[in-house]
């Protein structure tokens, strides 16, 4: 019987799916059938197949050509399947004899040029992290896949150039060639601090994004251009606790299935940070069209998703950001292809305070009427403002200008090793009362109102107290919760216990106006 079944593994949406690839063939006119996925597809992936095998000296068999994969595949890269393909067509007209070291053990991953060259497909990091067999046949050119992978996976893998070294890895020839050197790739995460440490902001930023960071807490910077509004782009992200390892592993797998693993490879690690651009369509905010692509809220997944000049977006490219907070996911496709990906970003937004920016600043006037700045907020309040739970005004600060921008200094490695380190520790905290209660999130901004009082240990006293102050009748229903909220970041920062008074108080200093300000 001239059979074969290759083992191979795709990307659907996000998914890795491992497939098998089974090639019969039988007597009758030379034709090509293929299953599980569409005849267009099918047919000029073996045109492509076909080429390249002539063009390299193998024959392709006058026989009909039955194909075979063991799942449906709706969306899937154009060549993802070329190298599969080609092996089986050969293995089953005995043009080659697999080595039984291999036969039912191993993975071919990899598209092919005419030329016969292997080419790289996206999602290789992804693929790896589900493996089916023991060995890997990988392209050369995602050598960079690999790094910070285990020992143990890096000496299965073998990586070629062209379908004649494919041949020889099967045949069990020459394997050591195509075999990585271990001391070519870091095989562990190297937890530092950034290669450039942030700038120093001032008092009232800095401590704005420590709790907005640490308890997951949408935020919103209000300033003029000459304050530390613009260095909060260029810094947060480098606020961000390195991942834990199951977190690093999903976010750099969005990465390599969408092929940006390079783009980040110099930095050593991962720290998610998005910048919404104010032209973007929905499909690039969202993703989606033909393929199902993950868009900007995607790749923001366990990071930031910054909107600088929030009032220069659209009123619907705001609103589009709503349900993804709510639901920390996002569904794409029809009811037929549907794909589910993750969309828990934090939300950072600034904006100036009215049209020309100054109208916070006394060395600056500002000509603007009280109906530009109205006007100016009210796209703003009639969006999104509900969904931030602190608010910081930054004015341009004159000591700083007297001790010549002494803020903006680098931030020491002692001082930010303090920062993240004390963040570490509030989230700890969180994810520990998360966990004792049940409870599928990890962060403060996610906690119910029902579960304040307990969860929070938030005694009546402590509310009754507050109140007395007349700071409770100064806010709606939704501030005072997200209020509480805060407090409890802030407590857990100071690592109290309780929420005592003193945090609220804080709290109250990062609260969001129905007005703004």
């Amino acid at each position: 019987m001239k059979y074969s079944k290759i083992n191979t593994s795709v990307i659907q949406g996000l998914s890795v799916r491992n497939i098998d690839l089974e090639v019969s063939l039988l007597k009758g006119l030379p034709r090509f059938e293929i299953s599980g996925l569409s005849v267009r597809k099918g047919q000029e992936m073996y045109g492509r197949v076909k080429a390249t095998l002539l063009n390299n000296g193998y024959q392709i068999p006058r026989m009909s050509i039955m194909c075979h994969l063991s799942e449906e595949l709706q969306q899937v890269q154009d060549n993802s399947l070329d190298l599969a393909l080609a092996c089986a067509i050969l293995i089953a007209d005995d043009q080659i004899q697999i080595s039984k070291k291999f036969k039912e053990d191993i993975t071919i991953i990899g598209g092919l040029n005419l030329s016969g060259e292997v080419a790289a497909i996206k999602g290789v990091y992804a693929m790896l992290q589900q493996p089916k067999t023991r060995f890997w046949i990988l392209p050369k050119m995602t050598k960079d896949e690999l790094i910070f992978q285990p020992e143990n996976q890096l000496k299965n893998c073998f990586l070629v150039e062209d379908i004649n070294q494919v041949v020889d890895v099967l045949t069990n020839k020459n394997l050591s060639h195509y075999q990585i050197d271990k001391y070519e790739l870091f095989s562990e995460r190297i937890l530092s601090e950034p290669i450039a440490l942030p700038k120093k902001l001032q008092p009232l930023g800095q401590l704005a994004i420590e709790i907005a960071v640490a308890g997951w807490h949408p935020a919103l910077i209000v300033g003029s251009p000459d304050s530390d509004k613009p260095l909060l782009k260029n810094n947060v992200a480098q606020f961000l606790p390195l991942l834990d390892d199951q977190s690093y592993i999903e976010i750099r797998s969005l990465y390599s299935i969408k092929g940006l693993w390079q783009d980040v490879l110099a930095k050593k690690e991962i720290q998610s940070f998005e910048l919404l651009d104010p032209n973007y369509s929905k499909q690039e905010i969202l993703g989606g069209r033909s393929e199902l692509r993950p868009g900007v809220i995607t790749m923001a997944h366990q990071g930031i998703l910054y909107l600088e000049d929030i009032n220069m977006y659209k009123l619907d490219q705001i609103r589009l950001l709503r349900k993804p907070m709510d639901d920390q996911f996002v569904t794409l496709g029809s009811q037929n292809n549907q794909q589910v990906y993750p969309a828990n970003f934090l939300l950072l937004a600034s904006m100036a305070p009215c049209p020309c920016g100054y109208f916070f600043e006394e060395a600056q006037s500002c000509d603007c009427s009280k109906t530009d700045i109205n006007k100016f907020k009210e796209k703003i309040k009639l969006t999104i403002l509900d969904k931030f739970q602190l608010t910081i005004i930054l004015r341009e600060s004159a000591i700083k200008k007297i001790i010549d921008n002494g803020f903006q200094r680098n931030i020491t490695k002692q001082e930010y090793k303090k920062i993240i380190d004390r963040i570490l520790k509030a989230r700890s905290q969180q994810k520990l009362r998360c966990q004792k209660h049940n409870l599928d999130y990890a962060f403060n901004s996610n906690v119910k109102p029902q579960n304040f009082l307990d969860f929070f240990r938030l005694s009546n006293k402590t509310l009754q107290q507050y109140g007395q102050g007349n700071k409770r009748k100064n806010l709606s229903l939704n501030a005072f919760q997200n209020l509480i909220r805060i407090a409890r970041t802030i407590a857990d920062l100071n690592e109290d216990q309780d929420i005592e008074l003193k945090h609220l108080y804080e709290a109250y200093t990062l609260r969001v106006k129905e007005n703004i300000y």
